[in-house]
């Protein structure tokens, strides 16, 4: 995994994340690993390709609340959508203060606030 942050090319970390779903016993270092790319790679691609690896772990706890935080950081209209459209998936009530915020803020994309909002409904 370490090797998959090093990439200089956001193809060559985004074909690394497609493979993580074939990875078996995993442990939180790998987990935080993917939430780094998710949070912080400079490439819109390479985060919604983290986006689509750690959907499957959502199984997972700490992916979970890691991912409800990571919906706060984000700024890109594109991973917000996928991420808050992951978290109505699976159901993930404590995104709701998150999606409210979102809501509630001035800056966000309107699409964004709409999505939001239909997440919101079905954890009513």
């Amino acid at each position: 995994m370490t090797s998959l942050l090093n990439q200089s090319s956001a193809a060559d970390r985004i074909s690394g994340l497609s493979k993580t779903g074939q990875l078996k016993n995993v442990d939180n270092q790998f987990y935080s690993t993917l939430l780094l790319l998710l949070n912080s790679d400079p490439n819109v691609n390479v985060r919604l390709a983290a986006v689509n690896a750690l959907t499957n772990f959502v199984d997972n706890e700490y992916v979970r609340r890691e991912l409800v935080i990571s919906l706060g950081l984000q700024s890109s209209p594109l991973v917000q959508v996928s991420l808050i459209d992951l978290l109505a998936s699976i159901k993930e009530a404590d995104s709701s203060s998150t999606l409210i915020r979102m809501i509630n803020n001035p800056e966000v994309n309107e699409q964004v606030k709409e999505r939001a909002r239909k997440a919101l409904k079905q954890f009513i």
